[in-house]
């Protein structure tokens, strides 16, 4: 018995190979959609269910009975499949679910070095699909003159500028490999290193076209900023920070003894880190040996964050999104998203009125915000907020058709570029 997933339709199916759904070579084809499922964890190989952080899903793992529930046969024609797999009987069955999302690049800005994966350097003013032609991106990052995406397979392709990561002193727009015996969940980009973390839990950075681990030890979550400092999660969520190389994870202190962290975010000298309680603790300058963070004091429940240049931005748990900035680099560019480039509160306030947000992200100079319809909000100045080169102070709706997934920015070596990875309906 066989499950794909149809990534045109969303839809999870069960595809019967004849009659019997057995599995035979014989007979015509039939898919069903798959409404739902239990595991039965009472046999000696009890299956279970656990994440799976390359194709950012839910899986089925091991041996056991999977029950499905599904409904009539759904006409498939010309619909490409890149997941399926045995589920009974099978002892490394693994199969995902429909939440699996992934799709296609769009860029806008600054294309030196053809970072933007255009054959072209002069700035691209149009909001335009590129990503070497894949539409099965999952996330990724911008950096100082090139560009780095991951996959659904869990491969990192990289383009533009290729000396400064050490792969010859060419420009190109086309997207390169680089190593596939290795599978990426998270890659971020100084002017200088790369910093990408694996499927495992391993952080590695290079500088040379080579890889070298971080540390010894996993970590769940990283951050890093343009200079190379850094902080990282450890399994079971303590926190710790690292420079250059990362080859030591140092304690940080001002955090209290708290060792339930669950998300981070640096840029420019700035970091905030977020415990599953839902608090906040910050730093204004992370590029030291000996780091400390600050408690965020607040009665508000946190549940996103992102840390900008000078600028702080968090959505709260009725999904509410607020800004404060620390100096003022935090807001003359109408990052904050406030309505001018004048206010600069120390404290979080609340940015428009809409409390439907799921995710958001910051670069030196903007703000991007995705609300739960998939749709990305910007504000701040210039390409790289996705709008265009003027300043715009409140937020404002990216022309992207699809659901927005994942925007790249980078730790802040290019304010001007632009890019979103964006499932097409």
């Amino acid at each position: 018995m066989n499950l794909e997933y149809d990534p045109i339709h969303g839809l999870l199916l069960w595809k019967k190979s004849d009659s019997s759904g057995g599995g035979g070579t014989g007979g015509s084809t039939e898919f069903y959609k798959v409404d739902s499922y239990s595991i039965d964890t009472s046999t000696a190989t009890a299956t279970k269910v656990e994440y799976d952080l390359v194709q950012n899903a839910w899986a089925v793992v091991g041996t056991g009975t999977v029950t499905l529930s599904y409904t009539g046969t759904v006409a498939v024609n010309n619909v490409y499949y890149v997941l399926d797999g045995q589920i009974i009987g099978d002892p490394v069955g693994k199969w995902y679910d429909p939440n699996i999302a992934y799709g296609s690049l769009w860029v806008l800005g600054d294309s030196t070095s053809r970072m933007l994966g255009l054959d072209t350097t002069s700035t691209v003013t149009t909001l335009t699909k590129s990503g070497g032609g894949k539409s099965n991106l999952v996330s990724g990052t911008l950096g100082w003159q090139n560009q780095f995406v991951i996959d659904s397979n869990g491969d990192l392709w990289f383009c533009g500028n290729k000396n400064t990561i050490g792969f010859g002193n060419t420009n190109s727009a086309e997207y390169e490999l680089w190593d596939d015996t290795r599978k990426w969940v998270k890659v971020k980009a100084t002017q200088s290193r790369i910093y990408a973390l694996t499927n495992d839990g391993y952080l590695y950075y290079s500088y040379n076209g080579s890889w070298s681990q971080c540390n010894a030890t996993q970590v769940s979550d990283f951050c890093v900023e343009n200079g190379g400092y850094g902080l990282v999660i450890l399994p079971g969520g303590s926190l710790r920070s690292f420079s250059n190389s990362g080859e030591t994870f140092s304690e940080v202190s001002g955090i209290e003894g708290a060792s339930n962290f669950v998300k981070v975010s640096a840029i420019n000298n700035n970091a905030i880190a977020l415990t599953t309680d839902g608090k906040i603790y910050t730093a204004n300058s992370i590029r030291s040996s000996s780091v400390e963070l600050s408690l965020l004091e607040s009665d508000q429940v946190w549940d996103k964050i992102a840390a900008g240049n000078g600028a702080f931005y968090a959505v709260n748990s009725s999904g509410e999104l607020y800004s404060w900035c620390t100096g003022s680099d935090g807001y003359n560019k109408g990052q904050l998203g406030l309505g001018d480039t004048t206010s600069a509160p120390t404290v979080p306030t609340r940015v428009g009125t809409a409390s439907n947000w799921t995710s958001i992200s910051a670069g030196t100079i903007y703000l991007h915000a995705i609300n739960a319809l998939g749709e990305l909000y910007s504000c701040g100045t210039g390409y790289g907020t996705g709008l265009g080169s003027n300043t715009y102070t409140s937020l404002v709706k990216v022309p992207l058709d699809g659901k927005v997934l994942d925007v790249l920015v980078n730790c802040g070596s290019n304010e001007n570029a632009f890019g979103a990875i964006v499932q097409e309906l």
